[in-house]
């Protein structure tokens, strides 16, 4: 077969792929299903650490004799803060905001749904909700925001781009990438989001007077992967990402470097001043260096006290909350045979809170469902207003 670019990109015969709604299809080359199936033989055989499920071509990946990578070997448990510790900080901040304790962000997705839930109602915080309407929120995220509302009877606000920044942002990074694929540049397609939830809860916080902003992310979150894919473990980092872009000349296009900075301006730079000018800024709590990530926990606790649901369609409860997320764990999988997801699972059994069976037997369902994410990628790219042929490049373009 060759390079299976080569079907992806020269043979025209289409077949299709229903969407999530059942309403929509979604045009594919034919030959796709051929390949996919050489793929995931490919993949199905490929070696395995015995003890998480981290493929053979992970970056920087060894295998001990006994088939154990050097990840697992060289693991050490997070350790946790405490809860105790949690709220003896938490009670030197309550009632000491004008209106609120803090400010809580939330995507729709289980961790900060959980954040929201225990700060309101076990810690009894003043929260105010903050979400960044990023234009990406998916249908099950945002009804999971609305029944918390409900749910918790707290107030809440939304933030958006005044130029809609992000949509700018990834429309040029998916024009720029389509041209030199490369999944070292995956990572950029998510460049503004961070800056608008952070840095925009944080300002809101800062001209509100509210002492706290309660962050959802944990330390399951540090991807190599990531890492790995933006410099390699290069110790240059911002010399090596000017010679990637360097070999990708159009992400330096005078106009994507604009927007980056628009970025910046928007939502980074205000609240750095804030942070310059305040007296006391507001300080940043990651909930989860505190309480223990459990990830059967959380879901019990935000299914039954708020409501919280994922999508049918879904069988990981992580990430379904960006649309972004389906175009990157489309590209990772066609490109590297796994994904985010792989590396994640592989953390939570190192942590000893998912068996390695359940971890094969999510990712592969995730396969076997993968038409789901070509469906939601498929509808972004349509409504990025990207034309056929670059929408075809980028999910089965010549990535091998």
């Amino acid at each position: 077969m060759g390079s299976h670019g080569y079907y992806y990109r020269d043979l025209c015969t289409f077949g299709g792929i229903e969407g999530g709604s059942g309403k929509l299809t979604y045009p594919i080359p034919g030959a796709l299903r051929a390949v996919d199936f050489c793929r995931k033989r490919e993949t199905s055989h490929r070696k395995r650490c015995t003890k998480c499920i981290l493929p053979e071509n992970f970056p920087g990946i060894r295998f001990n004799e006994k088939g154990i990578c050097n990840y697992c070997v060289s693991h050490t448990p997070i350790q946790y803060k405490g809860e105790s510790a949690l709220r003896s900080l938490l009670d030197r901040y309550r009632g000491k905001g004008k209106k609120y304790d803090c400010v809580v962000p939330v995507s729709g997705g289980k961790d900060s749904s959980f954040v929201l839930y225990s700060a309101v109602e076990e810690y009894k915080m003043r929260a105010l909700a903050l979400n960044y309407l990023s234009g990406f929120t998916s249908d099950q995220a945002k009804q999971n925001i609305s029944n918390a509302m409900e749910m918790l009877h707290i107030d809440y606000i939304q933030i958006k781009s005044k130029r809609d920044i992000q949509r700018k942002c990834l429309k040029d990074n998916l024009e720029a990438w389509v041209m030199r694929p490369s999944s070292e540049a995956f990572p950029t397609l998510c460049y503004g989001c961070k800056d608008g939830y952070l840095n925009g809860a944080y300002r809101i916080a800062g001209q509100m007077g509210i002492p706290l902003v309660l962050l959802g992310d944990s330390q399951m979150e540090n991807s190599v992967l990531h890492e790995s894919s933006l410099h390699r473990f290069h110790e240059f980092y911002l010399a090596h990402l000017a010679k990637k872009f360097g070999r990708n000349p159009h992400y330096l296009h005078p106009r994507r470097v604009y927007h980056y900075l628009l970025v910046q301006a928007e939502f980074a730079l205000p609240a750095r001043v804030h942070r310059f000018v305040m007296r006391s800024p507001p300080r940043i709590v990651h909930w989860f260096d505190f309480v223990r990530y459990d990830d059967r926990r959380i879901l019990s606790t935000v299914m039954k006290k708020m409501g919280w649901e994922r999508p049918l369609s879904s069988v990981s409860s992580w990430r379904f909350d960006c649309k972004i997320h389906a175009i990157k764990d489309e590209m990772y999988r066609r490109k590297l045979g796994y994904s985010e997801t792989d590396e994640l699972l592989s953390k939570m059994i190192r942590e000893r809170s998912l068996t390695r069976g359940s971890a094969l037997e999510i990712i592969e369902q995730e396969n076997r469902n993968e038409g789901v994410n070509v469906a939601i990628a498929s509808e972004l790219l349509e409504e990025m207003g990207l034309s056929e042929m670059k929408g075809r490049l980028l999910l089965w373009g010549n990535l091998r």
